[in-house]
């Protein structure tokens, strides 16, 4: 480098410069051909003597595009070499900068966060600038950029910056482009195109729009954004204000063609959405402080779908929306729906809505809404499919935000009524669910959640109630669990209903394996601490079985939670009572459960009556029982899955209908036995089987004696221990029953199937059979006895009886039909 510089006063002469730089060979030259002045003062360039010809020529010889690395930032730049050259001229009182030739770009990479955003790009750029005492102007004479992937794009412009304390800065230009691969690294929308053009001005803070044009076509031509300004109009952004001559005038069109939504809205979570936008616009209107964006004709959104992990959860929807927003000032806004509604497959209507959220320094933030859903429509969606209970119905509700600088406060309600259950056609309870919060500025929050179900008359309420108030890095919580009334039909009912889209399907995926679950590392009422008062008047299911005064205490501590003191009444002498705790520790199954109940006076016959009132009871009686129960796990539904417990059950006087055949008609057996003889006749001959069909006559009586009998077993002692295995099994042991007649020893098994309720799940068992007196009497004249006692005296079967069916439905047919068949194959014998 060599240059002369000298300073005098304000001003600063540059008198010679001449600067090089090289790496193997040169890459950068500068040199001064003429004496230059700056004036500090005046803030202008003053060429010295001739004032006319060139001052400065600037030479890129291929310097590298590492070099400019430091200077950019949030992108890594990469590639080839920038070459061209540069020349300042004086003329007057007028400087000019232009290109001598195209400034050259080759081979230019840009990287951001590891995706590539222009690759092995070039671009060509022929530019000038004039400067003058009354302006400066720069022209883009043409700026070009292509990849080898075929992308290109070509644009002009020009800037005026006038002279003056407050300048305005002009900008006029026009663009076009195709990119088959540049826009899908951002949007995938494949190959498209598009050109625009402007013409604003920027003074003082506020634009003023003249022009502007830009649209986006895909490969074919097809529009897929449009937008354009409808007329010259002034913003404000410092004030939030629009000027565009007098009264609310149309200042932007927004234009879109049929868009998929599926490649825009990447999926998260594992959701994906599919389906169409439809052609549509929108408007930007202005007056004063006040901006508006508002659809002329309603949006329509055609072939939504929802899928999660591959798992659709909805189909063939069809959604219409007039939304707007309006923006007042810089702080406030008021965006809104409009009406919302949402069709299934058909055209039938899922859901109507309206929302709207508000802001503004006087009022703070709001949200609100109003919703309604057709529940028979919407058991058409996948998610749904299984709550096909109900054929007529709907779901209403609103909801209500408003947050200020003191409080935040949250209501919404919910109200299911006119629901028709499809099996039966019988009308369902009336339900209203509501909710209020309300958060404090120092961070306490109360909780209210009331329930009211009404069915005919008969009501039910619960309310859940909860304050919340900081106590270091936990919330202290001080809830109850309270109600005058519940009708537990009722809430099974609509449980029933409303869960179902829960329920695990043929074609879900499979649930991860209970060793497989990563251990919680703390526990999961870590940000807790207090309790949970439970105190409910009334519990009941039907007429027949009520419980009272149900009343308990949680404790959450740390590592710890106590039920402390669960007590219940059944009637007058039935009392419930039990106690657990769940302890956190580390390892691989930090959570122990453990507990044990016990239970006086029960009358199982009201809750066999309760869950199945069209049957008698299996078995009538008042019980004790006594029960213990732990677990461990990984985190809580784990420690529930792994659950374990031994109850036994001893009762006193009752009745078991646990041998009832589901039917006590003589006339079906005596009418099989007159057509197997008409039958069998033509082959055994009709003389010897009409002989044996006589007897097996006879004998089909005895067994259907014995199974009257067997049907309703008044006991004078009935006992079993239930206990759960590793598989969520429930093993029946040491089953005992005694009564005058008839004496019940024997063994089973309740095999565990999700999702159904206990007495749902499958049985088998095994009991042997003594008799005495009556029984005895039958079991000798059908020849099933084997002549020995047992030490009671009863006088033992030779067959054990088998039991099938469900846990609070067993099915003995399978004894009585090998019964009937081992005495036909002995009447049908040679010597009979």
């Amino acid at each position: 480098a060599e240059f002369d510089l000298a300073r005098e006063g304000t001003r600063v002469r540059l008198n010679t410069l001449d600067f090089a730089v090289a790496g193997a060979q040169p890459v950068l030259e500068v040199l001064a051909t003429r004496t230059v002045e700056v004036d500090l003062k005046e803030r202008r360039l003053v060429v010295g003597q001739a004032a006319t010809g060139e001052i400065l020529r600037l030479k890129l010889l291929g310097l590298p595009l590492a070099w400019v690395r430091p200077f950019v930032t949030g992108v890594d730049v990469s590639g080839g070499n920038i070459t061209g050259e540069l020349a300042l001229v004086g003329d007057g009182g007028r400087l000019t900068a232009q290109t001598a030739g195209p400034l050259v770009i080759d081979g230019l990479t840009v990287v951001r966060e590891g995706r590539i955003l222009l690759g092995e790009a070039g671009i060509s750029l022929r530019a000038g600038a004039e400067l003058t005492a009354a302006q400066l102007r720069g022209v883009v004479q043409e700026f070009t950029l292509h990849t080898p992937a075929g992308d290109s794009v070509s644009a002009q412009g020009e800037i005026l910056l006038p002279a003056g304390k407050n300048p305005s800065l002009s900008f006029m230009g026009r663009y076009a482009a195709n990119l088959p691969t540049l826009v899908a690294n951002i949007l995938p929308l494949g190959q498209v195109r598009t050109s625009g053009e402007t013409d604003f001005t920027l003074q003082g803070g506020k634009l003023t729009v003249r022009r502007w044009t830009t649209d986006l076509t895909g490969a074919t031509g097809e529009k897929i954004f449009f937008a354009t300004a409808l007329r010259e109009f002034q913003f404000d952004p410092v004030a939030g204000t629009v000027t565009a001559g007098a009264g609310p005038a149309d200042l932007l069109r927004f234009s879109f063609g049929r868009v998929p939504v599926g490649p825009l809205l990447r999926a998260r979570y594992g959701m994906k959405i599919t389906g169409n936008l439809e052609p549509g616009d929108f408007l930007l209107s202005g007056e004063r402080d006040q901006l508006t964006v508002r659809a002329p004709a309603p949006l329509k959104l055609s072939d939504v779908a929802i899928a999660r992990s591959n798992r659709p959860l909805a189909a063939h929807l069809a959604v219409t929306a007039n939304p707007s927003l309006v923006i007042t000032g810089r702080t406030g806004f008021r965006l809104q729906s409009g009406d919302v509604t949402v069709q299934a497959a058909g055209g039938a209507t899922l859901l109507t809505c309206k929302g709207e959220a508000a802001s503004s320094p006087a009022n703070g933030a709001s949200v609100s809404g109003n919703f309604q859903v057709e529940l028979p429509v919407l058991a058409t969606q996948p998610l749904f499919a299984n709550a096909q209970a109900v054929s007529s119905g709907r779901a209403s509700g609103e909801l209500r935000a408003a947050l200020n600088g003191k409080a935040a406060q949250v209501e919404a309600r919910v109200t299911l009524n006119n629901l028709v259950a499809t099996e039966g056609n019988h009308p369902l309870p009336v339900a209203n669910l509501s909710l209020r919060v309300v958060a404090q500025a120092d961070g306490k929050i109360s909780v209210q959640l009331p329930l009211l179900v009404d069915r005919a008359g008969q009501r039910s309420d619960l309310n859940f109630s909860a304050d919340l108030e900081p106590a270091g890095d936990t919330l202290h919580l001080d809830a109850r669990l309270a109600g005058e009334q519940a009708e537990l039909e009722d809430a099974l009912v609509l449980l029933g209903v409303f869960l179902a889209p829960f329920a695990v399907g043929e074609d879900a995926p499979p649930a991860l394996a209970l060793e497989d679950a990563r251990p919680d590392t703390k526990p999961a009422w870590a940000l807790l601490s207090g309790r949970l008062i439970l105190d409910v008047k009334s519990l009941s299911k039907g007429k027949d079985w009520t419980l009272t005064g149900l009343t308990g205490l949680v404790n959450i501590e740390p590592t710890r939670l106590e039920l402390q003191n669960l007590s219940a009444d059944f009637g007058a002498k039935s009392r419930l009572q039990a106690k657990a705790t769940v302890q956190f520790s580390a390892g691989a199954r930090p959570y122990q459960l453990g507990g044990d109940f016990s239970l006086t006076e029960f009358d199982a016959g009201k809750l066999f009556r309760a869950f199945d009132p069209g049957r008698p009871p299996t078995v009538e009686g008042l019980f004790t029982v006594a029960g213990r129960f732990t677990g461990t796990g990984a985190n809580p539904q784990q420690t529930l899955q792994r659950t374990r417990g031994q109850f036994d059950l001893a009762s006193r006087q009752g009745i078991f209908r646990g041998l009832k055949r589901t039917t006590d008609k003589i006339s079906a057996t005596t009418k099989a036995v007159e057509l197997g003889a008409s039958v069998l006749g033509s082959i055994f001959g009709q003389e010897k089987i009409t002989k044996a069909a006589e007897k097996l006559v006879g004998q089909a009586y005895f067994i259907d004696q014995l199974a009257t009998s067997f049907g309703e077993l008044p006991y004078d002692q009935f006992s079993v221990r239930l206990t759960r295995d590793d598989a969520l099994n429930v093993l029946l042991e040491n089953l005992s029953l005694v009564s005058p007649e008839i004496r019940l020893l024997g063994h089973g098994q309740v095999s565990y199937v999700e999702g159904k309720a206990l007495l749902e799940q499958p049985l088998t068992a095994e009991v042997t059979l003594s008799g005495r007196d009556k029984i005895e009497q039958h079991l000798g004249k059908i020849g099933v006895l084997d002549g020995t006692r047992d030490e009671l005296g009863y006088a033992k079967m030779k067959l054990p009886v088998t039991l099938s069916g469900t846990f609070g439905r067993p099915d003995p047919s399978a004894f009585f039909t090998r019964l009937a068949k081992g005495r036909l194959t002995e009447l049908l014998a040679p010597d009979n």
